[in-house]
């Protein structure tokens, strides 16, 4: 198996180019409360993912991804994945 180590000047210009959950969101557009519906999710918890003040779980990264898509593709917009998004992902040994 071959592992390429991306230099770190690349590292910096790819989080550069995440994108803000919030303006995605926006720009779709999509109100907080619509997106935690279709999610699944409580409307805190959008905003809170949004505000970065705590961590997300993967699978809540997952739901509010999925979402996003399914009105992406109904716009005929590109989909997104869970890694362009900017956010804090909470660590596996966080949730021990």
């Amino acid at each position: 198996m071959r592992v390429t180590v991306m230099p770190e000047k690349d590292m910096q210009e790819t989080e550069q180019k995440k994108l803000s959950l919030k303006v995605l969101r926006s720009s779709i557009p999509l109100t907080q409360k619509k997106l935690a519906e279709l999610a699944g999710l409580n409307e805190r918890t959008v905003t809170e993912v949004e505000r970065k003040t705590r961590p997300v779980r993967l699978s809540t990264a997952f739901s509010i991804v999925e979402a996003i898509n399914k009105i992406l593709e109904s716009k005929q917009r590109p989909l997104v994945t869970v890694q362009e998004i900017d956010w804090t992902l909470l660590n596996a040994e966080e949730l021990a």
